[in-house]
């Protein structure tokens, strides 16, 4: 059980995006250190990353208003016997959609943008998506909105064979089909939706998504190790992305070039630490987005009975609340909210605990379901464990 539903979180989810800051935070967030319990947190991370065989590992723990601790485990090149480091980035894939969700609430709270607003709105018509659409259902999954990655000639389903560059509208044309349901008829995961969500933040703010990200929150909060990526260009420098592997005789996917990825939402690379602050910020330090806002993002929509297993979908936020993670896991008592990513050779996942006030954020450049799995329910233990 456990596996299966962790499995859910990083394979459902295939892509990723945004936020809003306010002032930077204490700097005690942003210096790695020792948790009242950090040897016990990097036993672990060791032991789960060498059992399952991971590639390479990097793992960031904060409780509460405590430093954050950071392990790291393996290689970013085993042929080179290239270890992972803490300031090592990984692709984070569909996490990137809260950082998305984030940016189109702030929108709102500005009064650019409502919540029940009509796509139609802000959008031309494509075929195959209904300008009745609301904002909410594109941030919640309840649009019905075909997902165009599991379109047969979608390049994701012809990764590293596919040569073209994609276009927004051209994806929107050519690789949505007819939709699961009518607007708020159900609930499908689509990334589909955040191509749409994206389109509409460039159209109000009037510049693309990654500048918006840079100038609200990574500058703000400090977030010197998160950047947005163009996959056609070179990466920035000064920065170190960890290689990314394939389980199909564990090609070093790094060098291929990935024109592909222009169809994903936006890019975002991180490493561990980044990323459980970004969450700790919204949830614990309640820096990010108002309460009314925040209150939005974590009002939770039930998956359609026979989805896998999830007790809900907020705006661009997983949830687990208590009885399932004590199904799952064994550990009851705990609710948990985040998102989970994947993406060709990188898989992550981050969730915050608001009962232990706790945030919990794993990166791997392998692509196998269980190596992440059981990292993350490691260290969930060992927390759980130590807190209790």
């Amino acid at each position: 059980m456990k596996y299966y539903l962790l499995l859910y979180f990083v394979t459902v989810f295939t892509l990723g995006l945004y936020g809003c800051a306010g002032q930077t935070t204490a700097q005690k967030h942003f210096i790695s250190s020792d948790l009242p319990l950090p040897q016990t947190l990097q036993s672990a991370l060791d032991g789960a990353r060498e059992k399952e065989t991971v590639i390479g590992a990097s793992a960031s723990v904060i409780v509460a208003d405590q430093p954050i601790w950071t392990g790291v485990n393996g290689m970013s090149d085993p042929t080179t016997e290239t270890f992972i480091t803490p300031d090592m980035l990984f692709d984070i894939g569909s996490v990137g959609k809260n950082y998305l969700a984030t940016l189109i609430l702030q929108l709102c709270h500005e009064g650019r943008l409502k919540l029940d607003d009509s796509i139609s709105k802000w959008l031309d018509h494509y075929p195959n998506i209904d300008g009745g659409i609301t904002v909410r259902q594109l941030l919640n999954h309840t649009s019905g909105v075909f997902d165009f990655v599991k379109h047969p000639d979608s390049p994701w389903q012809m990764i590293y064979q596919s040569t073209k560059i994609w276009e927004q509208k051209t994806i929107l044309n050519e690789l949505v089909s007819a939709p699961y349901f009518p607007p708020g008829g159900g609930w499908h995961y689509s990334t589909t939706n955040y191509i749409l969500l994206r389109m509409i933040a460039e159209k109000i703010l009037q510049t693309d998504i990654s500048n918006a990200l840079k100038t609200r929150y990574f500058i703000p909060l400090n977030l010197t190790h998160t950047v947005c990526i163009d996959p056609l260009g070179s990466a920035p420098s000064k920065i170190i992305i960890a290689n990314n592997w394939s389980s199909a005789g564990y090609v070093d996917l790094a060098p291929k070039p990935q024109p592909w990825t222009t169809t994903s939402p936006h890019l975002i690379y991180t490493t561990s630490a980044d990323l459980a602050r970004w969450i700790h910020f919204l949830f614990y330090e309640k820096q990010v987005l108002p309460a009314e806002y925040l209150g939005q993002m974590t009002s939770f929509h039930s998956p359609a009975p026979n989805d896998p297993p999830l007790s809900g979908y907020g705006l661009g936020l997983m949830y687990l609340d208590a009885e399932l993670t004590e199904k799952a896991f064994g550990i009851g008592g705990v609710r948990m909210w985040g998102h989970g990513g994947n993406t060709f050779g990188f898989k992550s996942l981050v969730m915050y605990l608001p009962d232990l006030e706790t945030t919990i954020a794993v990166l791997i450049n392998d692509d196998r379901d269980q190596g992440l799995e059981t990292i993350f329910i490691g260290l969930l233990r060992a927390v759980t464990g130590h807190l209790r």
